[in-house]
């Protein structure tokens, strides 16, 4: 397939030292580094969240951290600021 692409200057250097070392062309070096970061995001994805620093990836795709400790009510907040008064 024939594409055209806009690469960060970074990206493109990269792109070109790995088609370079390895002998081949610039898309060639390209298509390898996509389907590399998509099997290292795959192999991340199936992680156990211990692994990524104890996060948890909500449905909506974004990771947080898993629920704990107790919930603070706002009648808590409430007397803790009455105690500093």
């Amino acid at each position: 397939m024939r594409t055209t692409l806009t690469l960060e200057d970074d990206a493109y250097e990269i792109a070109q030292l790995c088609a370079y070392g390895k002998g081949v062309s610039l898309g060639a070096a390209v298509s390898e580094l996509v389907r590399r970061g998509q099997q290292a995001y795959e192999v991340e994805q199936t992680r156990p969240f211990e692994e990524q620093g104890g996060l948890v990836l909500a449905e909506t795709g974004i990771y947080t951290f898993p629920p704990s400790g107790r919930v603070i009510t706002d009648a808590m907040v409430r007397a803790a600021l009455e105690e500093e008064d």
